[in-house]
């Protein structure tokens, strides 16, 4: 049985017999002490991750419960404030507003805010165009 030198690697360590071992399955033997000691490693940062993940989900559920009770509690606030009989008490005492009487009461018709805009327009449409023309600057 002849052996040949180029597929083989000799161990010198050996107090024995010389050991002979192929290079490819000194690499698998490499390979699978990796693979043995990585996924340990892996199953266990996998279950650190699902527990944070877990914890995470937790704390932000309680928060959820938390705003919904703090969204209930304004929502019973701002119904209280909007009462009719409270705005109109507020109005009363901090404003010291008051229901108008009919003396004070002015009706305004639509027809004299109009003809009042026109004739306003009309006033700066002249200014701008005598101003232009005498090229005035004031």
């Amino acid at each position: 049985m002849k052996l040949d030198k180029r597929k083989y690697h000799v161990s010198s360590q050996a107090a024995g017999p010389f050991v002979l071992v192929r290079l490819r399955t000194m690499v698998l033997i490499v390979m699978l002490i990796g693979a043995g000691i990585a996924l340990p490693l892996f199953a266990v940062w996998r279950q650190v991750y699902v527990r944070s993940s877990a914890l995470a989900c937790k704390g932000l559920t309680e928060s959820l419960a938390t705003k919904n009770r703090e969204i209930q509690r304004l929502k019973i606030v701002s119904r209280g404030l909007s009462d009719v009989g409270r705005i109109e008490m507020v109005a009363r005492t901090s404003l010291h507003l008051e229901y108008p009487q009919s003396k004070n009461i002015v009706i305004v018709s639509p027809r004299s805010v109009i003809k009042q805009r026109q004739s306003l327009f009309d006033n700066e449409f002249f200014a701008i165009l005598r101003r232009s023309l005498l090229k005035d600057k004031g």
